[in-house]
């Protein structure tokens, strides 16, 4: 199964992204990082990943803001290492360069 979940700026989205997921893997021992979206169609996304040992748990809520209670959108753990791959390659396609 595929989804996507879209945020503007993109180079925001991407840098802040990025920031989270290098927070959580290699920012420090307490293995967490996190950013927020605001979504492209409306609300707002709250990533979260916490890394043990060589994985990484990746979450993402939403909310449309206000009182609101954040809703689960998506929620995998994996190889940090992967995850990252990924989103490298993820940014390269959109914006045909890596950013750290």
């Amino acid at each position: 199964m595929e989804t996507s979940l879209g945020a503007r700026p993109s180079s925001a989205a991407i840098r802040s992204l990025t920031r989270a997921l290098v927070d959580a893997g290699e920012g420090g021992a307490d293995g967490y990082g996190d950013c927020y979206w605001p979504g492209s169609n409306g609300g707002q996304y709250w990533w979260i990943f916490k890394r043990t040992a060589e994985t990484v748990e990746v979450v993402a809520l939403w909310t449309r803001g206000g009182v609101s209670i954040y809703e689960h959108v998506f929620r995998a753990t994996d190889a940090y290492a992967w995850v990252r791959e990924r989103l490298d390659d993820e940014t390269r396609r959109v914006t045909g360069d890596v950013r750290s």
